[in-house]
């Protein structure tokens, strides 16, 4: 019963004196100051369950907003795609993971546009003054072709076999399938050969440049005629597509194709075990300025979210991840 309604009994009762004896009154005004305190008291509750439910919502709102962008690198990508989605898992915290290349991970860390960028290669930190670098894994650079192509028999794919070749690129972006034996290289195909490169700056590119000119220059390949392609998986789609085909990618993203591999150039066996053992300086197995590391790139010291995303990728908790991609945490190498 609402208090008005016990307010309206009451006021009936008192107008008629008669039927009102002085014990019965006092009855009456406990059981009206019993109620009055009982409503009081859910009043009281209600708010306080109101208040405290709009501070939980708050809370929640507030632990869903928290986000992360991760931009750059698409060789750093799959391994931060993978690390985000089981750290988003058991943290309150929203990560993309978006690509463009290593130039793009640069540049994005240093005007803000992502809380972290990712790089294939170690930053210049002379011209890159106000970015902090942190380095995740390692991997290396390999020479790619479709199945049908091959070294030739007896002989040997060398580096300037390989430069050469790219500087005889066609403007059709191809080398005619009778120059093969010219560089090493023979087909059971008919085509011409269609040769790849990266379309935009990466650290993929960067890499294979200053090795195939010993250093002397980071854009070698946009000065040929090869056919660019959007980051290390549109080259190694454009080769598994491309009867008669050769490329550059990194090692992880051939590792595991049915329809590419990598080559052997200049006697250096291209896999894992070889790649491993010159990132861990136990042996020369592989060229070294092949190699490289993967780093995350922060705009000064990070943020505290991404400092905790940045441990976790460093961490054993993710060693798996750069283990599927065919790279090499940097725990392991230390």
């Amino acid at each position: 019963m609402s208090i008005e309604a016990i307010k309206e009994k009451l006021n009936g009762l008192f107008e008629n004196n008669e039927g009102v004896s002085p014990i019965v009154a006092t009855l009456v005004l406990v059981v009206v100051a019993i109620a009055g305190a009982a409503a009081v008291g859910s009043m009281m509750g209600t708010f306080s369950d109101d208040v405290s439910d709009d501070a939980d919502t708050g809370d929640m709102t507030k632990k869903s907003s928290t986000t992360l962008n991760i931009q750059g690198s698409t060789t750093v990508a799959p391994v931060s795609e993978a690390a985000a989605e089981a750290y988003m898992e058991n943290n309150p915290v929203e990560i993309s993971v978006s690509g463009g290349g290593s130039g793009a991970g640069v540049s994005g860390a240093e005007m803000g546009t992502c809380d972290i960028g990712a790089s294939s290669h170690k930053v210049d930190l002379d011209d890159h003054s106000e970015l902090q670098e942190h380095v995740i894994g390692a991997s290396a650079v390999s020479f790619i072709a479709s199945e049908d192509v091959s070294v030739s028999e007896g002989d040997t794919l060398t580096k300037q076999d390989l430069k050469d070749l790219y500087k005889d690129v066609k403007d059709d972006g191809t080398i005619p399938n009778g120059d093969l034996g010219d560089y090493n290289l023979t087909t059971d195909s008919d085509e011409d050969l269609s040769v790849y490169q990266r379309d935009k700056e990466s650290g993929t590119e960067e890499t294979a440049s200053g090795w195939i000119t010993d250093g002397s220059s980071k854009s070698f390949f946009d000065e040929t005629n090869a056919t660019g392609k959007i980051g290390n998986p549109g080259v190694l789609k454009a080769v598994e597509d491309t009867e008669c085909s050769l490329g550059f990618v990194d090692y992880g993203f051939v590792a595991d194709s049915t329809s590419a591999s990598a080559l052997d150039v200049d006697g250096y066996k291209a896999d894992t075990e070889a790649i491993k053992n010159t990132l861990s300086d136990t042996s020369t197995d592989y060229p070294e300025d092949l190699t490289r590391y993967l780093v995350y790139l922060t705009n000064g010291e990070p943020t505290p979210q991404a400092e905790e995303f940045i441990n976790f990728v460093k961490s054993s908790e993710s060693y798996e991840y750069f283990d599927e991609m065919g790279y090499f945490p940097i725990g392991e190498l230390q």
